[in-house]
């Protein structure tokens, strides 16, 4: 059986071998300087690709599909050239901008600057202008013109490329005019806020305002009550009413007990203001001896009654009714409020702070409480 010689694929693998070969001499060989026509190349691909690297966080894909377009066009650059041309453009740009730099030492930056200066019409032309300065780079001087060049004409009868096709000036007027009815609306928004904000203030001051009248009007009333009064008064005082301001001397009587000494927290005398429709006197709250020894007797015979209750005003009430009944007119109030005070006086004289002879009731309270304890205040 004869054996199978295929000699023509053995030569067409050596020759894809030396072509490989040849390409990748020539890739390590090929210079890292840019073109201009490159550059613009860089710049149009970068220009079209920048809403997707505004919105990606992962920049290297974008990078690498730059590359491969840049492949498609004949221009063998991987990602990381792209992008580090980029840079050194988008550097180079910044120094002309900040007048670090002179515009001729930078011919890119007309084709930058609507993509780099962030404004919204030069950047929506961006990669037109780009795409315009790519074509007529690449576009020799001689090439004939549609005018001069017919179907017939044309080498070979192939089918003219068509160039790329920028912004129209339609387009440029239709976004000029979204951009200012943009502005228009945000002008009028502002206008509105303002003058509601206006409004508020005028609702803020009128109401501030009638608050105002409205204290006024009350101070206006209460000024002339005041003076109303005072004319009555005057007027009273002038004509000598009798009945109307009195005054009478309060003469304390003798005792039962034949002493004359009082409280020792008593006046002298006591007057008592006697209203214009001659009422009853009002009761004087000094407590005379008499007085404080019938309470230190009832209140010593209710001791048993006061430590078991708990509820001690109806008993307070009760001993008041028994001072009543002898001619003393005190409530269950004064009655409590007199204990108390005796009670305070009576343990400070126990325990050291105050002289015996500063408490008159030291001796009779010792008889009923006790000597070195003081009963549970009311």
């Amino acid at each position: 059986m004869p054996i199978a010689v295929r000699p023509p694929a053995e030569r067409g693998g050596a020759e894809a071998e030396e072509e490989r070969k040849r390409a990748a001499e020539h890739k390590k060989q090929r210079s890292k300087n840019w073109t201009r026509a490159e550059t613009l190349k860089l710049i149009r691909l970068r220009a079209e690709m920048e809403p997707r690297f505004a919105r990606s966080g992962r920049k290297s894909e974008l990078w690498e599909e730059i590359a491969e377009s840049l492949r498609r066009e004949s221009v063998a650059r991987d990602a990381q050239r792209c992008r580090d041309k980029w840079e050194k453009l988008t550097a180079s740009y910044k120094e002309v901008r900040d007048g670090q730099r002179n515009r001729q030492d930078f011919p890119f930056f007309d084709e930058l600057d609507p993509l780099l200066s962030l404004k919204p019409q030069k950047a929506a032309a961006a990669a037109a202008a780009a795409a315009v300065n790519f074509v007529s780079a690449e576009t020799p001087s001689n090439f004939p013109t549609d005018d001069e060049m017919t179907e017939e004409g044309s080498p070979a009868g192939k089918r003219r490329k068509t160039t790329p096709r920028g912004l129209t000036a339609t387009d440029l007027d239709a976004v000029r005019e979204l951009l200012e009815s943009l502005v228009n609306r945000q002008q009028r928004f502002f206008v509105d806020l303002l003058e509601s904000i206006e409004r508020k203030e005028e609702i803020r001051e009128r109401i501030r305002q009638e608050k105002e009248e409205k204290w006024r009007a009350e101070e206006r009333a209460q000024r002339c009550l005041f003076n109303n009064a005072m004319i009555v008064l005057a007027k009273k005082l002038v004509d000598g009413d009798p009945g109307f301001c009195g005054f009478e001397e309060f003469k304390p009587k003798p005792t039962t007990g034949g002493s004359e000494q009082t409280d020792h927290d008593a006046g002298a005398a006591a007057i008592t203001v006697v209203g214009g429709g001659g009422g009853p006197k009002k009761r004087s709250k000094n407590w005379k001896r008499a007085e404080v020894l019938r309470l230190i007797k009832f209140r010593a015979e209710m001791e048993s009654r006061f430590a078991k209750s708990a509820r001690r005003a109806a008993l307070w009430e009760e001993l008041a009714e028994l001072l009543g009944a002898e001619g003393i007119k005190r409530d269950g109030k004064q009655c409590r409020e007199k204990w108390d005070k005796l009670m305070a006086e009576f343990k400070d004289v126990s325990d050291g702070k105050r002289d015996r002879s500063e408490s008159p009731y030291y001796a009779e309270l010792t008889a009923t409480v006790g000597p070195g304890r003081s009963a549970e205040a009311g």
